[in-house]
């Protein structure tokens, strides 16, 4: 039997349907923050418990320097100094290059800060002998195990330039004393990326046959690493129009291979990034693999190139050229090196816009524009929020004026549901009759709240990625858009001198869009049934206590975007004679409307 659209129990139906939607979003949110982030939370700490005895344990050492597995992990000072370096500079970042195994092991991106204090620069790669080793290595291997090759121990000797600038490139040469002569030519651009120039010289009488390999290896995660669905982080490349994102976790198991003559790889962080592009003039293996732990946190990462066989005639050359780019995830840069082409194509797929592309590019632009604009991020949210609302008008006020509608005729609702409430179906038919002759449809409040869950979503997404959020202040106590509300009810937003446990942090901006949620409540109609009633009655505070743990940024838009929304609502329905009570005999399922008409009884029998 067909049904119509305005069957009864067709909508009974899409009522039920929607609130399993919105419940399904409750329980997936839920999960991650009820669960998901005190099992990360709870690893962090162990992790840092075993950082601070291992600290302990190397400072009460003396002497131990010939013995590295005693001495343990090594400052950031102190490994830098175990070689003679090669200094590195541009307008984004600075660092060195070990002379002794010519790694590139020492890079700092000096426009971003670890923390909002701004005290020090942001450390991408440091050298294998600290405690979080991320370095890139170049070299050369053999199947002839007698043959001498450089290695981590080999010191390369500089033979033209000093100091590698975008201006000045850099050579240097080491030989293998059986005839070999090894060149590596570094230039340096304006931006994060290093091009790399090898060329071996066979001065020897027999033929040599070599691979080249570029690898970048780090141990352990990123300390900003969130295990969550909505950002990648990890291994990734492109090759053979694919991109390829592969977790931590899965390495653990298996190795990942690709032969291809084409596209990159690396690591993608939540802001920063590396990337090996390989000489793209013959074919090229690329591989993801970790070891040397059983735990993801102490094993190592590796992603690595080997180039095909190369051989070498008696008294003859060959190289070949590839490129390294390490630094933060600015999609105008991204966009710059994509169009170079030279294995570069797609680079900015290193910004992860995820499944919701169409919508969350668009934003993504949208508030780098206004923020652009208007001077500052935190005006670009608000802007940003003003716009997606008018973008919305023209659905929001068709159903807002449906729903003024629905407050209107409330009362006659209440008392068909008294008068046929022990026969559902009959009542059912009643109310349709009712919402025919009034013109009103129950479920037009609904297109609106279903529109804006992808948006927030994506939003979410952007604020995620957008390094422009990060450190970003917000007027008043927020230091940093990119993380949750710092401040917590629980202790008067810092008035009472004492900390609270993580999970009662519900800042004052998740306190006030919770306000906003209420007062949203109390201008929607009530739903007809009691169990979706107690569910919106007390969705607010749900909410408030899911929505604490997100990105202040988030928080701030979703505020002002339910805050508009109220304004909005609130005119149309003082324009269409609806009377308004944001607060006065609040009861959360229609008892207010009934209060209301009995005491207009009581004083009219009076």
């Amino acid at each position: 039997m067909n049904r119509s659209p305005s069957d009864p129990h067709n909508q009974e139906q899409n009522g039920r349907l929607l609130l399993a939607i919105i419940l399904s979003v409750m329980v997936l949110v839920g999960f991650h923050y009820f669960f998901e982030r005190p099992r990360l939370e709870a690893q962090r700490e162990r992790l840092e418990a075993q950082k601070e005895v291992e600290q302990a344990q190397v400072s009460g050492i003396n002497a131990a320097d010939q013995n590295p597995s005693v001495q343990g992990p090594l400052s950031r000072e102190d490994a830098l100094s175990q070689s003679d370096r090669i200094e590195f500079k541009n307008t984004k970042i600075e660092g060195s290059i070990s002379l002794k195994g010519n790694r590139i092991d020492d890079l700092e991106l000096i426009n971003h800060y670890d923390t909002v204090e701004r005290e020090e620069y942001v450390k991408l790669f440091s050298p294998s002998d600290t405690k979080k080793p991320y370095y890139a290595e170049f070299g050369w291997i053999s199947k002839n195990s007698a043959l001498e090759l450089p290695g981590e121990d080999a010191v390369w000797t500089i033979v033209d330039g000093q100091d590698l600038t975008p201006e000045s490139p850099v050579t240097l040469r080491w030989k293998n004393g059986a005839g070999l002569i090894f060149e590596r030519t570094i230039e340096l651009d304006e931006n994060y990326m290093f091009s790399v120039s090898e060329r071996v010289t066979n001065m020897s009488s027999q033929p040599v046959t070599l691979h080249a390999y570029q690898l970048l290896s780090r141990k352990g995660l990123p300390d900003d690493f969130i295990n969550m669905f909505i950002l990648h982080q990890g291994p990734v490349g492109y090759s053979d129009d694919e991109l390829r994102e592969i977790d931590y976790s899965d390495t653990m198991d298996e190795e990942y291979i690709y032969d291809t003559d084409n596209g990159w790889l690396g690591f993608t962080d939540k802001y920063w990034f590396t990337s090996i592009v390989p000489d793209q003039s013959d074919e090229f293996q690329t591989r993801f693999i970790s070891g040397g732990s059983d735990d993801v946190q102490e094993s190592r990462h590796q992603a690595d190139v080997r180039s095909s066989a190369i051989t070498i005639a008696p008294q003859d050359s060959k190289g070949i050229s590839f490129k390294l780019l390490a630094g933060a995830k600015e999609l105008e840069v991204l966009n710059d090196y994509s169009q170079q082409g030279a294995g570069l194509q797609n680079i900015n797929l290193m910004i992860d816009f995820g499944a919701l592309y169409l919508i969350t590019k668009p934003l993504y632009l949208l508030l780098g524009a206004l923020s652009g604009l208007l001077g500052h991020v935190a005006l670009g949210i608000i802007v940003l929020t003003v716009v997606i609302r008018l973008a919305m008008f023209p659905l929001t006020n068709k159903s807002f004026r449906s729903m003024a509608a629905m407050k209107k005729v409330s009362p006659k609702m209440k008392e068909i549901q008294k008068e046929y409430k022990e026969d559902p179906q009959k009542m059912q038919a009643k109310l349709m009759e009712l919402y025919q002759k009034e013109g009103v449809n129950p479920f037009s409040g609904c297109w609106p709240m279903l529109l804006q869950i992808p948006i927030f979503f994506a939003l979410y997404k952007v604020i995620m990625l957008d390094i422009d959020l990060r450190h970003a202040p917000f007027p008043g106590w927020i230091e940093d858009m990119s993380v949750m509300d710092p401040t917590t009810i629980f202790n008067l937003f810092g008035l009472l001198p004492y900390d609270v446990p993580g999970f009662l942090m519900i800042g004052a901006w998740p306190c006030l869009m919770g306000l906003t949620m209420y007062f949203q409540k109390r201008l929607n109609p009530p739903p007809a049934d009691p169990m979706q009633a107690k569910i919106m009655m007390y969705m607010p505070f749900f909410m408030t206590f899911i929505l604490a743990k997100f990105a202040a940024g988030l928080v701030i838009y979703w505020t002002w975007s339910n805050l508009l929304g109220v304004l909005q609502q609130y005119f149309i329905m003082r324009k269409m004679g609806v009377d308004v009570h944001l607060i006065k005999g609040y009861r959360g399922s229609g008892e207010d409307e009934e209060n209301a008409e009995t005491g207009d009884k009581a004083k009219n029998e009076g």
